[in-house]
């Protein structure tokens, strides 16, 4: 397997969602959005230790699939959250690795 800090970043790429059938992310309530993101803070700093990047950047787009949710890219600019980006595919192991360090640090 790869080493983690040579991995490119479109493999880091998270989604965090709460499921609401064809929701939308600011039809949330107030403190459901609030829940989200605070969990998406969590989520943001066990990126950031697993990854090599200066910063985790956050999309939300809700367009391709009927709930609620949100992105967490580690960036190095602004580019980096760039949907149309080939997606790089990971072997069962790799995606089970990373999820592993990425749990680890939460």
């Amino acid at each position: 397997m790869k080493q983690l800090k040579n991995i490119r970043i479109a493999e880091f790429r998270s989604k965090l969602f709460r499921r609401r059938i064809r929701g939308y992310i600011f039809d949330l309530s107030d403190e459901e959005l609030g829940h989200l993101m605070a969990f998406a803070k969590k989520v943001s700093k066990a990126l950031i230790q697993v990854c090599p990047a200066p910063k985790i950047g956050m999309s939300v787009i809700g367009l391709e699939v009927p709930h609620a949710h949100i992105h967490l890219v580690p960036i190095h600019g602004v580019n980096d959250i760039d949907f149309r980006k080939e997606k790089l595919q990971l072997s069962e192991a790799e995606f089970k690795a990373l999820a592993a360090a990425i749990a680890s640090k939460l």
